[in-house]
């Protein structure tokens, strides 16, 4: 019995010792989990750490992305780029909430408070607009007075004596002419002229020389097309917007088997003879007192390593010259721009692009007279402006008010001009009262940009980067944009050149690129000779045929030197009225 006991407590003991051996193990076990665990969650923690450095980052970086992407659609698809679009803010929240994690849009959406309107989602100014002067109608005219049309008279037919009779009575008489006008459109209508030269011949057989008489003045000799001809075609293309691609399969319709690679060569040979015209208009674009400066891209065909180039256009509007000349370039660098305006002295006003800012740098010499003087844009401080505060829903009170007090420096401008171009007031006056109006304004945005921005309630505008850039950019800006106040052909904005380039950008979308460099260059004397006509109030297409026609006199006259540009003094598009043009057959000119 002892012996069964014992045995029992000795199994009992070894069962006892594994017990505490596995406990062991498993404290040992736990102890190092519980280190790893430690570890882990050490490692965790830093990690969660990192990741919320980055988040702030990610969402600071997307928030700016978010603002560009805002004011980059907004302009594209406003209905106007210097509109401010009002939203409701708990909307504008709801709908950025997801773009910025920081939660920073959905915070100052918050901070605008609940008095802000709620239904003013359509484009609104800052300020009402003022209600403008009704334009004055254009004078009634008849259809057979419009210029470049065959009028054909006839007679309707009669009524009977007896159908008179039963109106009138027996005793009538005729006692008027009831006229009705109607216009029709022939398509394609040629004229063809045949002109017939004498040639003469000796009766004597030992000579066998033949003379002839002289050939017809023509700009193209030996081709078969016409100035007229030429004028339209180019017409067609510049300003109409009609590639030579269209213009082949239209006049085939109408009979005519004229390619596009013959209308290319025939603008390459026209330009080339009348390019001293060109250079003419340029020497008095840069002796005059200002230029308008814009670039824009084009492509060109041709251009080693460079997908896009750029076409320049200098142009000037005022009393005593109005004229554009472009110009074409491989690229935006300040080459060119020291090129194109090389030896010009005056106000240039243009963006601020730095090529600019290097030009007149260039063109100052200390203890000397300024060579150039820089004039800002204040259209593109606007715009900017407007595209700051449409990111927050046009709620950004301080940039409204700088709206606001550009808007007032362009109605300032508009009724001065208009008293100065009717002639109400002189150069004197117009430039003193002028200047006295908008200095104020000026110093009221200069106050505005140095300010803390708030919002519609009163509440300070959270950090923006929109907002950021756009007071540095109208802070250098508006040191240079009063020298405009100095000269009275200038105006607070660069809208001169802008519509000289929607032309040409209209252009493109039709027929899309400069097929070479040459190609370019025609292009651009073509698009100096037709803008330069449209600042003059004359018809582009009339304009071009006129230079035609005269051009082929001249550079067909006996000694003729392309050299001597005062023999087209006659043709600068300022020297003429709308009356010397020959042929006005569509009305285009600078104020459409």
């Amino acid at each position: 019995m002892k012996s069964i006991d014992a045995e029992q407590l000795l199994r009992e003991n070894e069962a006892g010792k594994q017990e505490i051996e596995n406990l062991k193990r498993a404290l040992s076990k736990a102890l190092g989990d519980r280190k790893k665990d430690q570890a882990e969650l050490k490692a965790l923690s830093e990690r969660l750490a990192v990741s919320d450095e980055q988040r702030a980052a990610f969402a600071s970086a997307l928030k700016s992305v978010s603002e560009r992407l805002y004011s980059t659609l907004s302009g594209q698809f406003s209905r106007h780029s210097d509109d401010i679009r009002k939203v409701d803010p708990e909307a504008f929240a709801r709908e950025n909430a997801e773009l910025d994690e920081a939660g920073d849009i959905e915070a100052a959406a918050k901070a605008l408070g609940t008095d802000c309107e709620k239904d003013v989602f359509l484009p609104l100014r800052v300020q009402p607009a003022k209600k403008g002067k009704r334009k004055p109608s254009p004078p009634k005219r008849s259809l057979k007075d419009m210029p470049g049309v065959e009028v054909i008279y006839s007679e309707t037919e009669h009524l009977s004596e007896e159908e008179i009779k039963k109106i009138c009575g027996d005793n009538y008489r005729v006692i008027g002419v009831d006229q009705i006008q109607y216009f029709d459109y022939k398509p394609a209508s040629f004229v063809v002229y045949v002109v017939n030269r004498n040639k003469y011949g000796s009766k004597s057989k030992e000579i066998g020389a033949v003379a002839y008489d002289p050939r017809p003045n023509r700009l193209l000799q030996k081709s078969m097309v016409g100035e007229g001809f030429l004028a339209a075609l180019f017409e067609d293309k510049f300003v109409y917007r009609v590639s030579y691609a269209l213009q082949e399969k239209r006049w085939a319709a109408a009979g005519l088997n004229l390619s596009r690679q013959a209308m290319s060569r025939w603008q390459l040979k026209a330009t080339d003879i009348v390019e001293p015209l060109v250079k003419l208009i340029e020497s008095h674009l840069m002796a005059g007192p200002n230029l308008q400066m814009d670039e824009t891209t084009m492509v060109v065909v041709g251009v080693k390593d460079r997908k896009k180039s750029y076409i320049w256009v200098r142009n000037t509007k005022g009393r005593d010259l109005s004229a554009a000349v472009y110009d074409v370039g491989p690229e935006r660098s300040n080459e060119v721009a020291f090129k194109i305006t090389d030896g010009f002295k005056g106000y240039l006003q243009s963006d601020m692009y730095a090529s600019y800012e290097s030009i007149a740098k260039r063109n100052h010499h200390p203890g000397g007279p300024p060579g150039i003087i820089l004039v800002s844009c204040a259209c593109h401080i606007r715009r900017k402006a407007v595209e700051t505060t449409n990111v927050y829903g046009g709620h950004i009170s301080t940039a409204n008010e700088i709206v606001g007090s550009f808007n007032d420096m362009f109605e300032i401008e508009r009724d001065l001009r208009a008293k100065f171009d009717n002639k109400q007031i002189d150069s004197a006056k117009f430039l003193s009262e002028r200047k006295g109006l908008v200095m104020p304004l000026v110093r009221n945005i200069n106050d505005k940009l140095c300010e803390q921005p708030k919002l519609d309630n009163g509440a300070l505008l959270p950090h923006s980067d929109t907002y950021v850039r756009f007071v540095n950019y109208a802070k250098n800006a508006m040191k240079i944009l009063p020298n405009y106040l100095e000269c009275e052909d200038l105006t607070p904005g660069n809208n001169l050149s802008e519509r000289s380039m929607k032309d040409l950008k209209r252009g493109a979308d039709s027929w899309y690129y400069f097929g070479s460099l040459d190609g370019a260059k025609s292009g651009c004397i073509l698009l100096s000779l037709f803008r330069s006509a449209q600042l003059n109030g004359l018809n582009p297409g009339g304009y071009l045929q006129k230079v035609f026609t005269e051009g082929a006199r001249i550079t067909n006259a006996k000694g003729y030197d392309s050299g001597n540009l005062e023999l087209w003094e006659g043709l600068l598009p300022w020297k003429l009225k709308p009356s010397d043009l020959a042929w006005t057959d569509k009305e285009r000119t600078a104020g459409e």
